[in-house]
């Protein structure tokens, strides 16, 4: 599988100096949710047919998810219309949303302890991690893509191209540079944990540009 590497947290004062520092006041950022859930790969071949997913695991050697992600409803099989004739893997978070949880799951499954779930993110690591899972579960988690791995175009252009293959995007929007201040992150992350049906725990921002954000994170995929 493909390296899946942490974010880099960016703290009070910090994006703006790395706006200066590169001089993207005037360039286009992706702004998108950082959902709270739990990572992993999905890998498809040359057809568009998906072969394997991996969770996240250390970051280097995930588990093999294929078991759960062929019985997962969201999850595209077969993607839409491909044909580069090359393999592709994307980048997924799998989540619950917190009425889905409230109301089909944590009333009825169960924990391998006995005991019931504490929150969704645990119940998605827990269904992740197990053997087989009752299917009612299989309905209710969510896989949300947000990257493709070693793709070259512009970060925009690689969720719309998610979108066409089939796939749920993490929610994005557009803005620029000198936007990227603390208070307006601040107010972007209130509002998008009010109106988001799932549970966020921050913001994620790239450069929208492959071709400089290559030139400035020469080692990310």
């Amino acid at each position: 599988p493909n390296k899946m590497g942490s974010l880099t947290q960016a703290h009070a004062g910090e994006t703006q100096k790395y706006v200066n520092k590169y001089h993207l006041s005037s360039e286009q950022f992706v702004l998108m949710d950082k959902l709270d859930g739990n990572s992993g790969q999905l890998c498809y071949n040359e057809k568009g047919q998906i072969t394997i997913g991996y969770s996240r695991g250390d970051g280097f050697d995930g588990a093999d998810l294929t078991r759960h992600l062929l019985q997962m409803k969201n999850v595209p099989k077969q993607l839409n219309g491909y044909n580069q004739n090359v393999p592709i893997d994307v980048r997924v978070e799998f989540i619950i949303t917190p009425e889905d949880f409230r109301r089909y799951i944590q009333p009825v499954v169960m924990s391998s302890s006995g005991k019931p779930y504490k929150n969704p993110r645990n119940a998605v690591a827990g269904f992740l991690n197990a053997e087989r899972n009752d299917p009612l579960v299989y309905r209710y988690i969510r896989v949300v893509a947000y990257q493709i791995f070693k793709s070259a175009d512009d970060k925009l252009v690689q969720l719309e191209l998610l979108q066409d293959y089939g796939f749920e995007t993490v929610n994005f929007s557009i803005v620029r540079g000198s936007q990227l201040t603390d208070e307006f992150l601040t107010d972007e992350l209130n509002n998008r944990k009010a109106s988001s049906c799932y549970e966020l725990d921050g913001v994620v921002y790239e450069v929208n540009d492959g071709k400089l954000r290559k030139q400035i994170n020469p080692t990310t995929d």
